[in-house]
């Protein structure tokens, strides 16, 4: 039975194969790949459509390719094969292609081998745009935008006609659905609802740079990386550090991070002596990686090294301990011990900008030391120095550039380090921020020349100074309310005065006993924001809240604790979606661990025993909001763009 049953399908593929197919239409799958390595999940290779990707949409783009074997690419490749000389696809799919870097050569192929396109964009990519929710607008209730396509081959036609539609984002899924009922293609086309597209050379279809960048100096370039000129302001760059596994190799406290450490490299010794990367015998107590599985069978063993804990910066003014070891970390390369010294405590100085692939809006912020990958964004590093295996501190910034900028302003006697000052105040000023929106999502920035050198170096300078330096600031004086548990008791405020002294220096996390010891003992007259914390005696810790209320100027510490006179221009500064303030409470929050043995065996982190110099982090960080939003708007004033 089973054979016939095989036969006859053998004969029905040969006969469809075979018949002329002028029209397909579908919803293929979205997924470009599987987010955890443990999940075994991966999607199946398709040989024949990665090969005519390869051939096609690859050859024709300039940008990163590993992202073009999503299966509806694969889908709409197939399909532009089947159909032949004459035909159509209409395809509902995720609308990233649409404007995404990656996808510039499917738009310039796609333009090529059609002589029509009609776009109906429904919008709701969640990431681009958090206010809104997948359940609520998106037409799938998922978080990835969607779009509907229709390509039409047509020998008859020269050229290639574009038309899009994009509906509201803040349409609701159900408004979208009642739209898609009410409306025909072919009405829409004849109302003139359609707009047309001319895409550039670059093969941008939606919203086009602006023409007037490529004059301008480029910060770095893959070329120039490969040593292929010096025609850059930066030399060398890297992508920061990526580990796929931040919740192994990154802690608050350096008892916690050695204690997941050693578990991970005991349990991962175990697997090497096993001998066998297979997936049905590895040890999935451990987070896995394509990357470390390539590196096992080169390994003997690990061994816990307690000098390779160092202080890394987690997102915008949080830092972290960081188990800086190579085969843990999928991206730790000789390139970041360039940048950050042999040890990773290099007080070199570096620019970091968001990534071309990335989805919120442009980002950059000065560090000293190393940073993760989504410190900011896709993080790209661009270093002051470089150092050498001999320790020997050298230049990054090229010769070039120095020799146009002096050109530029024969007037200045301007050094190297006045150029990567310029350069960052350039990447605040909110003018080229919002003209060139579109370039800085596209590539690396490109630099014009301000007619005053001199004010921009020295804005530059303090913004740099501000954002390495913020763990010494004394901090914004803010007002601190304190509520005691015990029934009956009265409010006790205490306020923080100007000239308080400060017990310690930075903002670095006291190490600290790993789980949630009791509170100390009240001690009565001790003020300031940086004061003890109430005792809770026989009770547990307050709960932790990190709330902000940006229009009342106010944070709620815990179920016990406020913070109250944050400035109205402290929410004003700004990295991606969220104010600097507002990354500070969201990283420090008690949160569950997604990976199922840090659930089990390391959920140890506990705000309570971080409070103070969390309290004292803000009031800095409050600082370098409001010095910088000052700064910023006086870079509007100048009309510079």
């Amino acid at each position: 039975m089973f054979g016939t049953l095989t036969d006859e399908n053998h004969e029905r593929i040969l006969a469809q194969n075979a018949r002329k197919i002028p029209v397909i239409i579908g919803n293929p799958p979205y997924n470009a790949n599987q987010q955890n390595e443990n999940d075994n999940n991966k999607n199946d290779p398709a040989p024949k459509a990665d090969k005519r990707i390869k051939e096609t949409y690859l050859k024709a783009s300039n940008a990163q390719k590993t992202k073009l074997y999503d299966p509806y690419i694969r889908f709409i490749r197939w399909a532009s094969d089947r159909i032949g000389e004459q035909g159509i696809i209409g395809f509902v799919t995720n609308r990233s292609y649409l404007d995404s870097r990656q996808a510039d050569g499917l738009r310039k192929v796609l333009a090529l081998e059609f002589q029509q396109m009609w776009i109906v964009d429904l919008m709701s990519d969640v990431r681009k745009n958090p206010k809104i929710s997948g359940t609520k607008y998106n037409i799938f209730g998922i978080q990835t935008g969607v779009a509907i396509i229709f390509l039409v081959r047509n020998p008859k036609l020269e050229g290639c006609e574009t038309h899009h539609l994009a509906l509201d984002d803040f349409m609701t899924a159900v408004e979208k659905r009642r739209w898609l009922s009410a409306h025909t293609l072919r009405l829409l086309a004849k109302a003139g609802e359609f707009a047309g597209v001319r895409p550039n050379v670059r093969g941008d279809w939606l919203n086009q740079p602006e023409h007037d960048w490529s004059s301008f100096i480029p910060v770095a370039s893959k070329k120039a990386k490969a040593g292929n000129t010096d025609n850059v302001i930066f030399k060398l760059f890297a992508s920061s550090i990526k580990t796929n596994r931040d919740e192994w190799v990154y802690a608050f406290s350096k008892t916690e991070l050695s204690r997941k450490i050693k578990y991970f490299i005991n349990a991962f010794n175990a697997q090497l002596k096993i001998g066998s990367s297979d997936a049905e015998v590895l040890d999935y107590s451990i987070k896995w990686s394509r990357d470390i599985k390539r590196k096992a069978p080169r390994i003997t063993a690990l061994t816990y090294q307690n000098k390779l804990i160092v202080k890394s910066l987690w997102r915008p003014y949080v830092t972290k301990k960081f188990y800086a070891e190579r085969v843990m970390n999928d991206v730790l390369t000789g390139l970041h011990y360039q940048i950050h010294g042999e040890a990773l405590t290099s007080e070199s100085v570096s620019i970091c900008v968001s990534g071309g692939s990335a989805m919120k809006p442009f980002q950059t912020l000065a560090i000293a030391g190393p940073s993760d990958y989504e410190c900011v964004e896709k993080n790209q590093v661009l270093p002051l120095w470089l150092y050498a295996p001999d320790h020997t501190r050298h230049d990054n910034i090229t010769d070039w550039a120095l020799s146009q900028f002096r050109t530029r302003y024969p007037e200045e006697t301007l050094s190297k380090r006045d150029i990567f000052d310029y350069v960052y105040a350039v990447l605040h000023n909110p003018n080229y921020r919002e003209k060139y929106a579109l370039n800085l999502k596209a590539e690396f920035p490109r630099i014009p020349f301000y007619a005053d050198f001199r004010l921009w170096a020295d804005w530059g300078k303090q913004l740099v100074d501000l954002h390495t330096g913020y763990a010494d600031l004394p901090g914004t004086p803010l007002s601190r309310t304190d509520t005691l548990p015990a029934v009956g008791r009265d409010k006790q405020a205490q306020s923080v005065s100007e000239g308080r002294s400060v017990p310690g220096k930075g903002a670095a996390m006291p190490e600290t006993p790993v789980g949630n010891p009791p509170c100390p003992p009240l001690q009565r007259g001790v003020g300031g924001i940086f004061g003890l914390v109430p005792a809770y005696p026989n009770e547990q810790a307050p709960k932790c809240k990190l709330k902000a209320h940006p229009g009342a100027g106010a944070i709620e510490i815990d179920a016990v604790t406020r913070l109250d006179g944050i400035p109205e221009d402290a929410w004003k500064y700004r990295l991606g979606n969220r104010s600097a303030l507002e990354w500070v409470l969201e990283e420090y929050r008690e949160k569950t661990p997604k990976d199922p043995t840090i659930r089990e065996k390391f959920n140890l982190y506990r705000f309570a025993d971080h409070k103070e110099a969390v309290i004292r982090l803000l009031a800095q960080v409050c600082q370098v909001s409001v010095e910088t939003v000052a700064i910023t708007e006086s870079m509007r004033e100048t009309g510079e763009a």
